[in-house]
């Protein structure tokens, strides 16, 4: 199986002075059902860009977290780490797909304002997906309503918040829903990615 990149957050460990790189085990079951093996970057830029020079990665997860700092975030090695990856992998042409927050770094990456949301954090939430309704969770207070030339819209809240987007030219996907958080997965999902990452089985 292809090896992907994914990114961490951060949790603060009170009383300890610890600060650990975290992700949820859910995502990495997620990952493995769509036949890739997901490596997580640390947030330290030695061993993000020691282990990103050896070129192993076949693909890129941004994965979920806090804001971006810029919109109220306090994790700016997150930030660090995450633009440090989607430029790199933008420049190889390696495939990237975001995770709700990951897909905000994509939309700030490609200059999209985002602003809050309200209504956007609940476990069962009905949208437009490629023109069909579809059931999605949702966990974020951050969106936008518009998007810029280069990325395309293929999935909207009925408020006009954007839930999906792809690059017009360049293997960049994001959604704003979490798909690691369904039991069981959604076969929607699991197609999507492995479509993504060229996984997907040939007929």
């Amino acid at each position: 199986m292809k090896l992907i990149a994914v990114s961490q957050r951060t949790t603060r460990i009170e009383g300890r002075n610890e600060k650990r790189d975290s992700l949820d085990q859910r995502l990495v079951a997620f990952l493995l059902a769509c036949q890739v093996v997901p490596v997580p970057i640390a947030n330290t830029r030695e061993a993000r860009e020691e282990l990103w020079s050896r070129g192993l990665f076949e693909g890129l997860v941004l994965s979920g977290g806090a804001n971006l700092v810029k919109y109220g975030g306090s994790d700016p090695e997150c930030d660090e780490t995450e633009f440090f990856l989607l430029k790199s992998a933008i420049a190889f042409g390696i495939p990237v797909f975001g995770i709700c927050r990951g897909m905000e770094i994509i939309q700030d990456y490609y200059h999209v304002s985002l602003g809050k949301v309200s209504g956007h954090v609940h476990p069962h939430m009905t949208i437009t997906v490629l023109g069909k309704r579809k059931e999605v969770n949702s966990f974020h207070d951050l969106g936008a309503r518009t998007t810029s030339s280069e990325l395309s819209v293929w999935a909207q809240a009925d408020d006009g918040v954007i839930k999906a987007i792809r690059h017009s030219t360049l293997p960049l996907t994001g959604v704003m829903w979490h798909p690691e958080r369904n039991d069981p997965f959604d076969r929607f999902d699991i197609e999507l990615v492995k479509k993504i990452y060229g996984t997907e089985e040939r007929r």
